[in-house]
C-alpha cells in the first residue's frame, strides 16, 4: 500500500510539472530564421559579409523588438538590431519571401528592410530601425522612408531611444506609433456553441492534479 501510494505521488508530480514545463515552453518559442546571404548587406547599420547567419527575436515587453544575429551557432553575436512591427499599408501584397530588401542601387550596399519569421509568434514582419546617420544614406538613394532611431546604438538604449521616420528628401519626422487594429467583434448564433477557448481548462486540471498530489502526500504520511 506504501509503496502504490509513493508511486501515485510521483506519477501524479511528474505529470503536473511536465504539463507546466511545456505549456511554458510553447509560450517562450523565440522567432528565428537562417538568414544566408552571397553578398555584403546591411542590417540595422552593421555590414554582414557573404555568409549564413541566425537572426532572432529578443522579446520585449513594448511596441518594439530588439533583433540580434548570430552565426549558425548562436556563439558569436554580429548585431543587435532594433525592430518595431511592421504594419502593412492598404493594398499592400502579402510577403512570400523571409527578407524584403530596399530596392538595389548601383555601387552601394543592399540593406534590410523588413523580416518576417518563417514562425511568426508575433503574427508579422519586423521594420528594421536603422541609426539616423545611415537612414539619412539610405532614404535618397532607395527614394523610399527609412525608420531611423536617434542617439546610440548600445543594445540597452535601444528600447528607449526615440524612432523618427527618415524621407527621401533627408526630412526627420517624428515617428508616431499605429494604433493596435481592434478586434473583430463575433457574435455566436443561436446554434453555435459558446467559444470556450481559454487557459481555464489547463489551472483547473493543474488545480485538480494538485489536489491529487496533496491526497497522495496526506496518504503517504498516513502510511
Amino acid at each position: 500500500m506504501k509503496l502504490l501510494t509513493r508511486l501515485l505521488l510521483a506519477t501524479t508530480l511528474v505529470f503536473v510539472f511536465g504539463t507546466i514545463t511545456a505549456f511554458d515552453a510553447i509560450a517562450q518559442i523565440p522567432e528565428s530564421s537562417f538568414l544566408r546571404i552571397a553578398e555584403p548587406l546591411d542590417v540595422g547599420g552593421t555590414l554582414l559579409q557573404p555568409g549564413t547567419y541566425v537572426i532572432r527575436l529578443l522579446p520585449s515587453m513594448t511596441n518594439r523588438n530588439l533583433l540580434q544575429v548570430t552565426n549558425e551557432d548562436r556563439s558569436q553575436i554580429f548585431a543587435t538590431v532594433l525592430s518595431i512591427p511592421h504594419h502593412s499599408a492598404v493594398g499592400e501584397e502579402t510577403q512570400t519571401t523571409e527578407f524584403v530588401l530596399y530596392p538595389e542601387v548601383a555601387g552601394t550596399h543592399r540593406a534590410l528592410r523588413t523580416w518576417y519569421s518563417a514562425d511568426p509568434v508575433s503574427k508579422g514582419g519586423h521594420d528594421i530601425v536603422y541609426p539616423e546617420r545611415r537612414a539619412m544614406e539610405i532614404a535618397p538613394l532607395v527614394k523610399e522612408p527609412v525608420y531611423a532611431y536617434k542617439g546610440e546604438a548600445k543594445a540597452e538604449v535601444l528600447p528607449v531611444a526615440p524612432i523618427v521616420v527618415v524621407t527621401p528628401k533627408k526630412e526627420v519626422i517624428a515617428w508616431v506609433e499605429p494604433a493596435p487594429a481592434p478586434k473583430p467583434v463575433i457574435v455566436a448564433r443561436a446554434t453555435e456553441l459558446p467559444a470556450t477557448a481559454s487557459n481555464l481548462p489547463l489551472f483547473a486540471t493543474i488545480g485538480l492534479l494538485m489536489i491529487g498530489v496533496a491526497f497522495a502526500i496526506r496518504a503517504l504520511r498516513v502510511a
